[in-house]
């Protein structure tokens, strides 16, 4: 087995809907799941009806509020982009603005800990966005010229994020607050891929749901969907 980078306390967003089934959201987990690969095998196992019985050689020292840096591992990315455990920490929330008209920071220095896009006003949505309470992580403006992936080679106005607090910090709840302030300063401009933005969610008619929502409500709802989850997941877990 392996340990979950970002902790496997912690649980965020509603459970996949199962009328969403592509190569990328097939499972019925949410996006921040909390689980182990060996526990997930489990999970998937049961939850797809297979006839196996996967056997899971356990970690030894692991504990489910660990990151990752405290199991004395050296980091490897597990992707390209993915070059921190900051960056893993943000993925869940940050990743799923790549179903918008929004860089995330691919081919700069700071994928996913990054979002911007030359038609972005960073100094209104940072205005918006300190309107409000947002715990673990802070905002700052930041230009950045991507070198490759979306915009390349644009200047693009943006806005770093920097978590302070990854015990506090909630990046699906970060998403939703960044995706409404998006709509709300610059509604024409921002513009999401509903599909896609069902497929990274898990949740279907994503678009048309917070059109008629509040941030506080969605943020809710992905809470009760976590807490599902949460004691869905119990007997499958080996730590």
């Amino acid at each position: 087995d392996r340990p979950d980078p970002i902790t496997g306390a912690i649980v965020e967003g509603p459970v996949l809907d199962p009328a969403i089934n592509a190569f990328t959201a097939y499972l019925r987990v949410p996006l921040r799941h909390g689980m182990t690969p060996g526990e997930l095998a489990l999970y998937h196992a049961r939850a797809k009806g297979l006839k196996l019985n996967p056997r899971i050689i356990r970690m030894s020292g692991w504990k489910r509020d660990m990151w990752y840096e405290q199991t004395g591992l050296a980091w490897v990315a597990p992707s390209p982009n993915l070059r921190t455990v900051d960056a893993a920490v943000l993925y869940p929330g940050m990743g799923c603005f790549e179903a918008s008209n929004l860089s995330v920071g691919r081919g700069t220095a700071m994928p996913f800990e990054w979002l911007g896009a030359p038609w972005l006003d960073s100094a209104a949505l940072l205005r918006e966005l300190q309107s409000g309470a947002h715990p673990g992580v802070e905002f700052m403006a930041a230009d950045l010229t991507p070198d490759g992936d979306v915009y390349a080679g644009q200047q693009c106005r943006g806005v770093k994020l920097v978590v302070k607090d990854r015990n506090i910090f909630r990046p699906l709840e970060i998403f939703l607050r960044l995706f409404y302030a998006l709509r709300k300063t610059q509604p024409s401009a921002f513009v999401p891929e509903c599909r896609g933005l069902e497929r990274m969610t898990g949740v279907r008619g994503f678009c048309a749901l917070q059109e008629t929502s509040s941030a506080d409500t969605m943020i809710e709802y992905f809470r009760n969907g976590a807490e599902e989850f949460r004691r869905a997941r119990s007997p499958f877990l080996l730590y």
